[in-house]
């Protein structure tokens, strides 16, 4: 039986009784007041994995490592400076993936037509289970109004207009390298404008690799590596302000907060952050499952933390996102390593993008088990 280990409050705040942010290696009052921080041993947290000690009707059983499933407190998750708390983000700090049933090309191609329909709804809502209907909601730039407005026209494609509407999708690709290649660096651009660009380009890959068009999917092959080029340099770019947030103290974020208001700040980090990560899950996983089918193999990429609680994805405002955070566990957790939650929720509990990750891993047979109630 293994257990996961609860983050205590910083021994300076509990000596002065203040709420502590658990943030590492100092928590924002220590950092803000000069002190020194340390933190206690921790002790171990009431979620308990339940392993060898646990039947199950299933083939496969839960065999997830307490490091896939990163307890973070409500605290932790709306603090707003989401940013500067790296292992929320990086995947460089996650443990190897367990070891998974065989992938089935019935499989790979279901989460391809998933991965289809979620962009479309991005036409049809405003929003896809990687882009929060928020996001772009301040600051808009041209290539994504170019990117949304291209699928929109792809989507409405007619057999009359189908070559005209696939010239449009190639020019507008190769406009947007052209525009992008001054942005050869991670320090030209910020992270928005790195996420932007991202969401732009994985438009016009996923048209282009899944549609069946051969002159698109030769296109959209070619700029594989740009788009792996520019999802490192993303990441490279985040960790370059996370630790400009950590130097500073989050003294820049709390002169904001005075402005504009502690939920909304907290809230727009959130929205931010997690967007940052499905994108990052969603180019992977394309990638992935494309080279799978393409080749009979793909190797494997590193983890991201993905957050699992049904209802945050699409709550409609700060109020009912807070709501649904506090006093809940949020189950913030790498999302190759999804496999616990048969165990630890219901179906209904569980965002319907973190169900996506656990179908590719773990089929489509289990997920109707667990969805029928049979033990997995």
């Amino acid at each position: 039986m293994s257990i996961v280990l609860e983050t205590k409050a910083c021994e300076s705040c509990a000596k002065s009784k203040r709420k502590c942010g658990k943030e590492k290696p100092r928590c924002h009052r220590c950092a803000s007041r000069n002190l020194e921080c340390s933190y206690p041993l921790a002790r171990p947290g009431s979620f308990v994995l339940l392993q060898e000690d646990s039947p199950s009707t299933c083939e496969s059983q839960t065999t997830t490592s307490p490091a896939a499933l990163r307890n973070h407190t409500s605290d932790e998750i709306s603090s707003p400076t989401l940013l500067g708390t790296p292992d929320l983000w990086d995947p460089s700090g996650l443990s190897e993936p367990q070891n998974v049933p065989p992938y089935s090309n019935a499989v790979l191609k279901r989460f391809h037509k998933t991965i289809q329909a979620n962009l479309a709804d991005w036409v049809y809502k405003g929003a896809t289970n990687f882009i929060h209907k928020q996001l772009y909601m301040f600051r808009r730039p041209r290539c994504v109004q170019d990117a949304q407005g291209s699928l929109a026209l792809y989507l409405a494609r007619t057999d009359e207009t189908e070559d005209a509407v696939f010239r449009t999708l190639d020019d507008r690709a190769d406009q947007l390298l052209t525009d992008e290649g001054k942005h050869n660096t991670t320090s030209s651009l910020d992270t928005f404008g790195h996420l932007s660009r991202i969401h732009s380009l994985l438009t016009y890959q996923i048209i282009g690799l899944l549609d069946g068009d051969i002159h698109l999917r030769a296109k959209a092959e070619k700029r594989i590596d740009t788009l792996e080029a520019w999802i490192q340099q993303m990441m490279e770019s985040l960790r370059f302000a996370s630790s400009l947030l950590s130097g500073s103290g989050g003294n820049n974020t709390y002169a904001i907060i005075n402005v504009l208001g502690l939920e909304e700040i907290v809230w727009q980090a959130w929205i931010f952050t997690e967007s940052l990560r499905r994108t990052w899950v969603t180019v992977e996983g394309l990638h992935a499952t494309y080279n799978a089918l393409r080749r009979g193999w793909a190797s494997c990429s590193a983890g991201m933390l993905l957050t699992a609680r049904q209802g945050l994805w699409d709550a409609g405002s700060r109020y009912a996102w807070a709501e649904i955070v506090t006093g809940k566990d949020l189950w913030v957790m790498d999302g190759r390593h999804t496999e616990i939650l048969f165990s630890l929720a219901m179906p209904d509990e569980v965002d319907g993008f973190t169900k996506m990750c656990m179908e590719i891993s773990y089929g489509q047979e289990r997920m109707k088990n667990w969805e029928a109630g049979v033990v997995c």
